[in-house]
């Protein structure tokens, strides 16, 4: 039975293996950078949905349309700043965390089903395969098996009393 104990340690190990190496890197943080990439920014007049940019509590967008805001060139010209200059990126970084938590907590019961496998391979497996010592503490031995007859035994007589009287005297019908 020592096979079996093996096969339910290996079994844990490799659930325990698989779990842990997808759990450890999400714990682990990882890089901050996730933001979309610049061909996919966001135009100013899509993005309000999710953002709104305020320059001293005015709306970015109606400053654009009033032509509030101007942009000083390399040449030193000033030119107004249009809605199609403005484009946004998003950090990603909170939904993508979001998203880790559920596969996080399918990684953890992973490794706690490894780890109890792994347990129940290194010490139940062996206490199934042991005998049960007896309240003496000897072990256990087969039960005494009676010994066979050499000859097979004979038909009980019936008792005297009820035997029918035979002898040269006694008639029978």
């Amino acid at each position: 039975m020592r096979r079996w104990t093996n096969v339910w340690s290996a079994m844990g190990l490799v659930l325990l293996a698989i779990s842990a190496s997808h759990l450890i890197p999400g714990l682990a943080g990882g890089s901050a950078d996730r933001w979309t990439t610049r061909s996919l920014a966001v135009p100013l007049a899509e993005s309000s949905d999710r953002v709104e940019i305020l320059l001293q509590d005015r709306l970015l967008d109606e400053l654009i349309k009033n032509r509030a805001v101007l942009l000083v060139g390399q040449e030193g010209r000033t030119e107004a700043v249009r809605a199609q200059d403005v484009r946004l990126r998003f950090n990603d970084r909170d939904a993508v965390r979001a998203a880790g938590y559920r596969l996080a907590i399918l990684d953890g019961m992973g490794c706690t089903a490894g780890l109890l496998l792994l347990l129940f391979g290194a010490l139940v497996v062996p206490r199934l395969t042991q005998p049960v010592p007896s309240a003496t503490g000897a072990r256990p031995t087969a039960p005494p098996t009676p010994p066979k007859p050499s000859t097979p035994p004979a038909a009980p007589k019936p008792p005297a009393s009820s035997r029918p009287p035979t002898g040269p005297g006694t008639r029978t019908t």
